[in-house]
């Protein structure tokens, strides 16, 4: 079961998924710190173009402190060399979202 693999921060992601990249992530977990952990736990898999989509982004009445909207803040200030941007919304508060990875060393 898939679920088992957020348990523990010691599954080695290369061993979970064998290509180079992400190409899609779906996040259908609506709370913040799963969110924010699985984002952690995928970012070397990251790339530009790789696109995020949240399915609860604007849960929590929008509250940009809660849930996955507060994940993916938490997320972008602790990795500020992975920039977004949105491409669509969809139902009653999905967003797909573009990242860009920037160069460290410029």
């Amino acid at each position: 079961m898939n679920m088992s693999l957020l348990e523990t921060d010691s599954i080695n992601l290369d061993s979970f998924i064998k290509d180079d990249y992400i190409a899609i992530a779906l996040f259908d977990m609506d709370l913040g710190d799963p969110t924010l952990k699985t984002l952690k736990w995928i970012r070397y898999k990251l790339k530009s173009g790789t696109i995020l989509i949240f399915d609860e982004f604007f849960g929590f009445k929008g509250a940009p402190d809660r849930g996955e909207t507060k994940a993916l803040s938490d997320f972008l200030r602790i990795y500020p060399e992975i920039l977004i941007r949105e491409l669509y919304r969809y139902g009653d508060g999905g967003v797909a979202f573009q990242i860009t990875v920037q160069d460290k060393s410029l």
